[in-house]
């Protein structure tokens, strides 16, 4: 459920609303004497300096993102960010030494998530509560992505929300804003996504789509805007399930975003003390075999006849098939054709993160069926045994999440070509890499 603000957060933001109208008319005063003044101790750096603008002469050198509650007692845990800025700049003097766009972002950020966290504690009733923060600094922008559940609880992923900022302009950035922008709507973003959506499962569909915030991302060719999507996945067998999605209009993606990897820590800023992404603990794998399990990854060219499928177990053993069809390749015996086939089984071993969205494994063992190249007839086809293909020379695999850069990947574009976009910057997919035979699976499903 998304949070409601308080009654006194909500006059004090009406009220800073009024203020911030007139902010794109504030002009410099000619004494630029006055001591700089942080409103917080702990900004984090930052050397990116505001133009002159329709913001006004505000100088946003000094402007970063802080804490505003950072605590972990016992299983709950509070990240929760704000923007500090210089207010003792004469640009701020009608506005008593304030930001009227920072003080309405924070104030926001007060009402949505510092008093839930502070209410809950009050009375926490055998639950605990979980708020993580994701903090982005740029040239041109601050950004806040929080997430936000109350366990114990089941069939859902929480709940995210952004507080975005741009220096240069001083301007709070509105989520209806950033949609308005690139002429989209909740509406018009539903039914893109419900269009993208490929299902895990037969009868899984999209019953519901709110988007949740966003993000304005450095890309290859400028800034691009990536929105962040709360998505109900439901099935008539199975109830329903809320996970976060992004949803990427400039480049027609729609992919899961993974809760062991929500973003890449390299892209944010590093805290003192750190947040719970960056703290010792959390670096070492969280992801198991038992995540994976029933996983169904391919390796196929899509053009052919041919694929290699392998099946993930909890304790990480594997079952797979190989299967390559020459109807042309025929004769008196086996007019039908003929069919290369290999059943095969191993495990795997040492899943270990090595990188944002990247673990390794290790294949300790591998066996197949049959006597290789082995013939047999039946019905007019003959099936000759052969070897399991994608695993040439295997010893170590990676495995890449939903959200991995797509230029960080080797050889991506040879073994995951087929149905992928060449021009994507992040896979949506889960993706199996031989490293030594350079082949790789795919498998498109949910992430858990």
């Amino acid at each position: 459920m998304r949070i409601k603000f308080r009654i006194t957060a909500l006059i004090l933001t009406l009220f800073l609303i009024i203020l911030s109208v007139s902010a794109c008319d504030i002009k410099k005063n000619n004494d630029d004497s006055g001591d700089n003044k942080d409103t917080s101790e702990n900004a984090a750096n930052t050397n990116n300096t505001a133009d002159t603008n329709d913001g006004g002469d505000v100088d946003n050198s000094e402007t970063g993102i802080t804490v505003m509650t950072q605590e972990y007692i016992v299983d709950n845990i509070a990240e929760i960010l704000m923007i500090s800025y210089n207010g003792q700049q004469p640009v701020f003097e009608e506005y008593n030494w304030k930001n009227p766009e920072i003080e309405l972002l924070n104030n926001s950020i007060k009402g949505e998530l510092n008093d839930m966290y502070n209410d809950f504690m009050i009375d926490p009733n055998y639950s605990w509560i979980e708020i993580k923060s994701y903090p982005f600094t740029s040239e041109d922008y601050l950004q806040i992505v929080s997430t936000y559940v109350i366990y114990p609880t089941y069939g859902t992923d929480g709940d995210m929300v952004s507080y975005n900022f741009d220096k240069k302009a001083n301007k709070y950035i509105m989520l209806d804003e950033a949609m308005s922008d690139l002429g989209l709507t909740e509406e018009i973003i539903t039914q893109n996504v419900k269009d993208l959506y490929v299902s895990e499962y037969p009868g899984d569909y999209i019953e519901k789509v709110e988007t949740a915030g966003f993000l304005i991302r450095d890309g290859m060719d400028g800034p691009y805007t990536l929105f962040l999507l709360e998505v109900t996945i439901a099935n008539p067998g199975a109830g329903s399930w809320k996970n976060f999605y992004a949803y990427e209009p400039d480049f027609n993606q729609f992919y899961p975003m993974s809760s062991y990897c929500l973003f890449d820590p390299y892209d944010m800023d590093e805290m003192d003390p750190p947040l719970k992404y960056a703290q010792s603990e959390d670096v070492e794998t969280e992801l198991t075999f038992a995540d994976l399990d029933g996983f169904e990854f391919e390796f196929s060219s899509g053009a052919g006849g041919w694929a290699t499928i392998v099946v993930i177990q909890p304790d990480g053993t594997f079952a797979g098939n190989y299967h390559d069809s020459e109807l042309g390749s025929m004769g008196d015996d086996y007019p039908d054709g003929t069919v290369y086939i290999c059943e095969f089984s191993g495990k795997f071993t040492e899943l270990t993160q090595v990188g944002y969205c990247e673990y390794s494994m290790k294949l300790e063992s591998l066996t197949q069926e049959g006597i290789f190249e082995e013939e047999e007839i039946i019905d007019g086809v003959k099936y000759i045994t052969s070897y399991p293909y994608g695993f040439d020379d295997a010893e170590e695999f990676r495995l890449y999440l939903p959200g991995k850069a797509a230029n960080e990947i080797p050889e991506l574009n040879n073994w995951a070509a087929y149905g992928i976009d060449p021009e994507i910057e992040y896979i949506d997919f889960y993706g199996l890499y031989n490293i030594n035979g350079q082949q790789g699976f795919v498998y498109r499903g949910a992430v858990g």
